[in-house]
């Protein structure tokens, strides 16, 4: 390495070759530089790079046109279990199941003339065990000239990923079966205050009612709708617990007091999701309320009365 004149470091390669007087003795030495400093830089990115491929969370390998396996990073011994002096050398079709191998052949011809393409084929699998799969994006490495010299592919492990959608597949299938099992009106919402689940016994007494954020409208007396829905945006705003009490007109036309009570829900990471509520049938409890209050006036008149000196 030296300096430039102007402060920069490069890279050069020398050749010295002496330069012999008369006598046959050395008088001076002829020294050659050779600026490298682009080739060391190259050099020094593709190390950079095979690094970054080798440290991957992701199985990373290459292969000639011929899908013979040139390269295999650490990840894809972890993955698939074959070490790199296993594997490489070999076709990569080993990594495939038999009935997906006619996938990997054409994957070749597939590249053909096009400039850049990008396959993805859910097959590959590990050494010892058949039973699991992993999908491949397989993409061509040209050279200067376009030609195809070979292939790179990307494996990734998704099995978390995909038993965690199942996981989450069958709590909701849970929720639903109980929550259509349940005899009580269950509801509920997104982030923006809309329904997006109503459960059987809902759809039972709504039968006229479809979802959606501002079609509960016709369910509610209209002189309980707004204080009702003001109230309830309230507790979606704040992501807080929501009460509230309102007359509800069932489908065969009948109004009928309901009181709802509504929990947020939180993803895992904390994410704001709704609520989740349900509804109760509290009209006898109304009709009881109002029978005593008209009694409670009643005695109260019959005492004033008593009270009232007479004439």
């Amino acid at each position: 390495m030296c300096r430039h004149q102007d402060g920069r470091e490069i890279y050069v390669f020398a050749t010295a070759s002496p330069i012999l007087n008369s006598a046959g003795g050395v008088a001076a030495i002829s020294v050659i530089l050779h600026d490298i400093s682009h080739r060391h830089a190259a050099e020094e990115t593709r190390a950079l790079l095979a690094s970054i491929v080798e440290s991957s969370d992701n199985a990373i390998y290459s292969t000639d046109p011929q899908g013979t396996v040139l390269s295999w990073n650490q990840r894809s011994e972890t993955l698939f279990g074959y070490t790199k002096q296993e594997i490489v050398g070999q076709n990569a079709s080993i990594l495939y199941p038999l009935e997906r191998r006619a996938d990997l052949a054409s994957s070749s011809s597939a590249f053909g003339p096009v400039a850049a393409s990008v396959l993805s084929i859910p097959c590959c699998k590990p050494k010892m065990d058949a039973g699991r799969t992993f999908p491949v994006s397989i993409s061509p490495v040209r050279n200067s000239d376009h030609e195809l010299v070979g292939t790179s592919s990307i494996v990734r492990d998704i099995t978390q990923r995909k038993r965690a959608e199942e996981a989450l597949h069958e709590s909701e299938a849970r929720f639903r079966i109980m929550a259509d099992s349940c005899p009580t009106v269950m509801w509920v919402t997104d982030a923006c205050g809309e329904t997006r689940f109503v459960n059987r016994t809902y759809r039972e007494i709504f039968r006229n009612t479809v979802r959606g954020r501002f079609e509960v409208e016709p369910l509610f007396h209209p002189d309980d709708y707004a204080q009702y829905v003001a109230s309830f945006y309230q507790a979606l705003a704040l992501q807080a617990p929501f009460t509230g009490e309102v007359r509800v007109r069932r489908a065969d036309g009948e109004w009928r007091w309901a009181v709802s009570y509504a929990n947020p829900r939180f993803s895992q990471r904390g994410e704001f999701l709704g609520h989740v509520g349900i509804s109760l049938d509290i009209t006898e409890r109304k009709r009881a309320e109002q029978a005593l209050n008209e009694s409670e006036a009643r005695l109260r008149g019959i005492t004033d009365s008593a009270r009232m000196p007479s004439s």
